[in-house]
């Protein structure tokens, strides 16, 4: 039982770990998505309630579900994308950190925050889900192996 539980916090360890990577209890992180549109720079997958946060109240018509970044920063964001992988899926994916500054109006009538992003980090979605994957597999067998062990012991007794 020992075993599980030791494996158990493992798997617990390396989730947090994860999570944390990506941004998830960092006030400044959003995880995100390029999207070739003429709208937002960036679709928010993860953090648009953080951004929501940081948005002026007097903006009626704000949607926190696309991030619009200051120019001179989209060249060090894109210098992982080239012309043989922007076209995959799993490669569009940043944990970009940074603070609102403002607004700024997309197509249509929203606004989205305008965001000085002051670093940038390339997630490579296919590795991300083969980790995802593996340690909820993890999980589940410490349960198991557990469950196993603890109704092997009150059989015996």
């Amino acid at each position: 039982m020992k075993v599980a539980l030791f494996i158990f916090i493992a798997s617990a360890t390396f989730l947090i770990c994860g999570l944390t990577c990506i941004g998830v209890f960092s006030r400044y992180k959003y995880l995100t998505k390029v999207e070739s549109t003429s709208g937002p720079d960036f679709y928010v997958i993860l953090g648009d309630s953080k951004l929501r946060s940081q948005m002026p109240d007097t903006i009626a018509r704000q949607d926190c579900g696309g991030i619009m970044v200051t120019t001179n920063d989209l060249q060090e964001i894109y210098k992982f994308q080239n012309e043989e992988t922007s076209s995959l899926e799993w490669d569009n994916y940043y944990v970009l950190t940074g603070k609102v500054v403002g607004v700024k109006r997309s197509d249509g009538d929203l606004f989205h925050p305008l965001v000085d992003v002051t670093s940038s980090f390339h997630i490579d979605k296919f590795l991300f889900w083969i980790l995802t994957i593996t340690n909820v597999a993890i999980l589940i067998a410490s349960g198991l192996y557990y469950r196993r062990r603890a109704f092997r012991s009150e059989s015996s007794n």
